[in-house]
């Protein structure tokens, strides 16, 4: 609702002022943007005597003549309309005060707006009239005297001069405002109210997001006055809304800072110490037509940066870019394995670069998992890449990122590279050896310098990261070859971690193959009870050679559980599980399997002889006769009978 006041000394002096609002309203405006509802209330401000806590109630104010005058010289604020004495309503006044007392002199007595003209139209319509002007709100008895004194027989003004020319014995007529004005004025007044709305609106919004923005904001005017400033600023350099509008000398104290508002230079991002604080500054000039009338200063807290820095970098930790491994995940005892593992923790305590080496499918981004996770930098990203799954055009935007337009096809706004995204935490550069070599170039440089730089762009952004690489080729080899460069090779073999390959580790297969077997058991035969590899199972999974190693047993384990549905998994169950999988086990390791223990042994051919058929199952077992005797269907005393009657050694 706004809320319109009409002042005036006397109520009702505006004959029709509530019945031309009425018709105004009923009206909708081209200038009405902003829909409101308008009220018009009567002010009487007897004496021009304005009550402050009575005008701060109401949105614009309406008036004529002295009181319209001294309101102005009071009031910046609520708007002032000020009625025109319009020349019809002159012309009227005159003509009614003429009926009255004939062709006398008249004095019109009032401000000088409501004066101006008022001799011409007099003399146009055949009247004698002159003018005296007020000043203030106590002249209407001096004006009032002069007219009398000059000879003005009739006199025409506002209330007060009436009264007292009345007093005098002075005929008199009050000078009446019309609806024509009134309508004017209403429309000036609901216009002046719709600007103001809007302005309010636009400053609230700019107001908004001045305070709420995480930079501080100074106006400085060239005289090194603060004109204005956000709370950012505020709370960072310690100043009070009061300061605004005194002298930057006085309010920020000296030192570099103050130096720079003070002067006529400008800047951008610049690194500006103020107390214990460091801020990234910028300042520019306002200026128009070549003339400097201020300058803005924007600045922003550099330890909050990098919180928010942090705070982001957790976000994105939080999308995906997480080890969830760590060494307690590393299955298995063997002292091969013991011994990489004692190695990598020694190393997750350094923040030096790491290169794991080791045949495909040995678990190097398990390794790679948990040496971040035992690491400082556990609590921030772990962002992995595989170098081989991509082309070496799309690597380097990955690696790197890129601004807008930087190519075609590039992302509206631009991308954030991997080795940004991964600031404070680890990058694990997988297959490292299959980078080309003009990227190797280029991720030498980031290994050295630690900053890298966007596609596109040029500006050069720091980062702080652990490279930790991996892969299954001679990369020394690949230098030999020139298939890779020589001081990236040693740039990123600071520390290596070998890891042995399943072969080399057997004794763990059976701890891995009942932990993938339960795994796989629970997900996809879920409430059918455990499934239990045997012995001679096992066994027989010691024997195979794991080209694929982890990987490979990990296929093995999953098609047995698919495949088999007795919870029992003997040798023979798993041997038609295996397939081709048997190739390059231990020497005639083809053989046909007996059924599990207590079954009966398939006849072998008829050329291979029983010592042949026990040396058979003694190598595919390791030597282990408890092993080689569930394969050959006997028991352990009746292998070893056996085996001394037919002078067959152990090894």
């Amino acid at each position: 609702m706004v809320r319109i006041a009409l002042l005036f000394p006397q109520k009702g002096f505006f004959e029709a002022a509530f019945e031309t609002f009425a018709e105004h309203n009923q009206f909708q405006h081209d200038f009405e943007t902003v829909t409101e509802e308008y009220v018009l209330e009567e002010v009487v401000t007897p004496g021009s005597q304005f009550d402050p806590e009575v005008i701060g109630t109401y949105d614009v104010v309406i008036s004529r003549g002295i009181t319209a005058e001294l309101f102005r010289r009071q009031f910046q604020q609520p708007p002032l309309v000020e009625i025109p004495v319009a020349g019809n309503d002159l012309v009227r006044s005159m003509e009614q005060l003429r009926r009255q007392v004939g062709d006398k002199l008249i004095a019109i007595v009032g401000a000088h707006n409501m004066l101006y003209g008022a001799e011409e139209l007099a003399e146009i319509v055949g009247m004698r009239v002159r003018c005296y002007e007020r000043h203030s709100d106590s002249d209407w008895a001096s004006a009032v005297d002069e007219a009398l004194a000059d000879g003005c027989e009739a006199l025409l003004g506002g209330v007060e001069t009436c009264a007292y020319a009345q007093s005098r014995g002075l005929p008199c007529a009050l000078l009446r405002t019309g609806k024509e004005a009134l309508w004017q004025a209403y429309t000036e007044a609901k216009k002046m109210v719709q600007v103001q709305m809007i302005e309010q609106r636009k400053s609230l919004r700019l107001r908004t997001i001045f305070d709420y923005t995480y930079e501080g904001i100074l106006e400085i005017g060239v005289d090194g006055t603060l004109m204005s400033f956000n709370h950012t600023a505020c709370s960072t350099l310690g100043l009070s809304p009061s300061d605004e509008g005194k002298s930057a000398a006085a309010c920020i104290s000296a030192g570099p800072f103050q130096e720079l508002l003070l002067s006529a230079r400008t800047c951008e991002n610049t690194l500006v110490p103020y107390g214990p604080l460091k801020l990234a500054v910028s300042k520019s000039r306002l200026e128009n037509k070549g003339c400097v009338w201020g300058y803005i200063i924007t600045f922003q807290d550099v330890t909050r940066l990098q919180q928010m820095e942090k705070s982001i970098r957790k976000q994105l930790h939080a999308h995906g870019y997480e080890a969830k491994h760590t060494f307690t995940d590393i299955l298995g005892g063997s002292p091969q394995l013991r011994r990489v593992i004692a190695l990598a923790k020694q190393y997750a305590g350094t923040d030096l670069d790491v290169l794991i080496t080791g045949p495909s499918g040995t678990g190097k981004e398990l390794f790679a998992q948990s040496i971040h996770n035992q690491s400082a930098r556990r609590n921030q990203p772990f962002v992995a890449i595989n170098c081989a799954a991509l082309h070496e055009n799309l690597l380097e935007s990955e690696l790197f990122g890129y601004v807008e337009g930087a190519f075609t096809g590039a992302a509206k706004g631009g991308k954030t590279g991997l080795f940004e995204q991964a600031h404070g935490g680890t990058i694990f550069l997988d297959e490292v050896a299959e980078i080309s070599t003009a990227l190797q170039c280029k991720l030498l440089r980031v290994l050295q310098e630690r900053e890298i730089m966007r596609l596109g762009d040029n500006r050069i952004i720091p980062i702080d990261i652990r490279v930790i690489a991996a892969t299954n080729k001679n990369l020394f080899q690949y230098v030999k070859e020139g298939r890779f460069r020589e001081d990236l090779y040693y740039r990123l073999d600071v520390l290596r971690v070998q890891l042995p390959s399943l072969n080399e580790r057997s004794g763990d297969i059976p701890i891995l193959a009942q932990h993938f077997i339960d795994a796989y058991a629970a997900h996809y035969q879920p409430g059918a009870g455990a499934m239990q590899l045997t012995e001679d199972a096992c066994a027989l999974l010691e024997q195979i050679h794991w080209h694929g190693n982890i990987r490979q047993l990990k296929n093995i384990c999953l098609r047995t559980v698919v495949t088999c549905r007795q919870r029992q998994i003997g040798a023979r169950a798993l041997a038609e599980v295996l397939g081709d999988a048997g190739v390059g086990t231990a020497p005639d390791a083809s053989t046909s399997l007996p059924e599990p223990s207590g079954g009966t042994a398939t006849t072998p051919p008829a050329a291979e002889s029983e010592a042949q058929r026990i040396r058979h199952a003694l190598v595919r077992c390791g030597y282990r006769r408890e092993a080689a005797a569930s394969l050959l269907g006997i028991s352990r005393s009746t292998l070893w009978k056996k085996m001394k009657a037919l002078q067959i050694n152990e090894k």
